[in-house]
């Protein structure tokens, strides 16, 4: 009887302590699932889509004095009409690093570990406006970007290629 009894403190305290930050939230299960969330822009420009880079983290056998080598594989997601995603875990990643970009706005950058007791995270995501799109699109996005599309150890599909390339291209247009 005592060891349920710390079993369900040591519950609630992981239960508490994740729920203090106001866009995280996440629901009960065996282990990690999928990400779910909404993404909005202030000020939307409808004319760009926005889009969401998920970045794969897969734990390989090789290991280091820092722990675990990871294999990083991309692709990208897409909020629907009404800015709603759904990002699922695969079978063998151990963490997902989701980016949001937005024409005119700010990038924003979350990390989501693969957890016991976690079945779904949900992030709702505000992107605001950046009064220095330019400089930032041009020293920041548009090289990281382009390295996802040259690079091969992503192993990003040819659609996701080609969707961020397109997306570059309407970007540039604006300038």
């Amino acid at each position: 009887m005592n060891r349920i009894c710390n079993w369900l403190m040591v519950c609630c305290i992981l239960a508490i302590l994740p729920g203090c930050s106001s866009s995280l939230d996440y629901d009960f299960g065996l282990y990690t699932k999928s990400v779910t969330g909404t993404l909005s822009i202030r000020d939307a420009d409808t004319a760009h889509r926005p889009f969401i880079l998920v970045k794969n983290y897969h734990r390989t056998f090789m290991e280091t004095s820092q722990g675990y080598l990871n294999r990083v594989t991309a692709s990208v997601a897409l909020p629907d009409a009404k800015g709603r995603y759904l990002v699922p875990y695969s079978a063998d990643t151990v963490k997902l690093e989701l980016t949001y970009y937005a024409q005119n706005s700010h990038t924003r950058v979350q990390e989501f570990h693969r957890s016991l007791g976690v079945g779904s995270y949900t992030f709702n995501v505000r992107l605001e406006e950046d009064k220095n799109w330019k400089d930032s699109y041009y020293l920041f996005i548009k090289p990281v970007l382009i390295e996802f599309i040259t690079e091969k150890r992503y192993q990003m599909n040819q659609v996701d290629k080609l969707f961020i390339g397109e997306w570059l291209a309407a970007a540039d247009k604006q300038f």
